[in-house]
């Protein structure tokens, strides 16, 4: 499904989409991706669901919508800036732990609250080695991929190459 939106006046977030969807009682497995994009918003939902999303869903935020379902595939704008980290180790704990600037220990809090996956897997395991072209998702901070080493510092430290979805 999409709605056309003017964002002239209110800007739309993809939290404003997701809570609308959540007011009329729906669980988030019920639907499947949903983006946000400049003039547009994209939900997928299946068959059953389509028609009761398309009626019930007239307002966003302050914005009011209209969804209509279409048949055709969108591909999300997704932008990523580089990001350079000094870690450690490549531990799974060590990388997060330098990606959302905390303590080893809060992130080993994180991974063991199963709020870190790795590759769309939740995780629980501190010391998982992440490999080049993991996708790592941190709730609340945000998804990057490991892009490789760029090399080490005087320390012994590894500097590693990031790209974070922005």
């Amino acid at each position: 499904m999409t709605a056309r939106i003017s964002d002239k006046f209110v800007q739309v977030k993809h939290p404003d989409v997701l809570g609308a969807l959540m007011n009329l009682d729906l669980d988030r497995s019920q639907f499947g991706d949903l983006w946000v994009e400049p003039g547009r918003i994209v939900i997928y939902t299946s068959e059953e669901l389509a028609d009761y999303v398309c009626m019930n869903l007239t307002r966003i935020h302050k914005l009011s919508i209209r969804l209509e379902r279409s048949s055709m595939m969108y591909e999300p704008v997704v932008k990523k800036q580089a990001l350079t980290v000094i870690v450690t180790a490549l531990r799974l704990d060590c990388v997060i732990a330098g990606l959302c600037r905390m303590s080893r220990a809060k992130a080993q809090d994180l991974i063991r609250a199963q709020r870190v996956s790795v590759n769309h897997k939740i995780l629980d395991e501190c010391d998982f080695l992440c490999h080049n072209e993991d996708t790592i998702s941190v709730r609340g901070y945000g998804r990057f991929v490991l892009k490789g080493q760029r090399g080490q510092t005087r320390s012994d430290r590894i500097v590693a190459e990031f790209e974070q979805y922005v």
